[in-house]
């Protein structure tokens, strides 16, 4: 599961990043309803609400000028869960 995390997760949030600086806010939305599973299973609870943020915000097109600053605090805690899985786990 958690090799599984390590590759998957990556490409998932850089496709949000990009969604999120073009306006693509409804694919947005899906990336992070796709990270939301991953994200819950591993039990990353400091970034739950804000990833229900943004996939809301990307469904709505709604509190749009928010969505910057919760992508960059959930990008910010991936990079650091995954560092941690690597190292922990010895993926390389």
């Amino acid at each position: 599961m958690v090799q599984t995390f390590v590759t998957s997760v990556p490409p998932v949030l850089a496709q949000m990043v990009v969604c999120s600086q073009s306006g693509e806010w409804t694919q947005m939305g899906k990336e992070a309803h796709n990270l939301k599973s991953n994200i819950e299973a591993l039990q990353i609870t400091e970034i739950v609400n804000e990833i229900k943020a943004i996939e809301l915000c990307g469904k709505k097109h709604e509190n749009l000028t928010d969505i910057p600053e919760l992508v960059k605090k959930v990008q910010y805690i991936l990079s650091k869960a995954i560092f941690q899985i690597k190292v922990e786990y010895n993926i390389l």
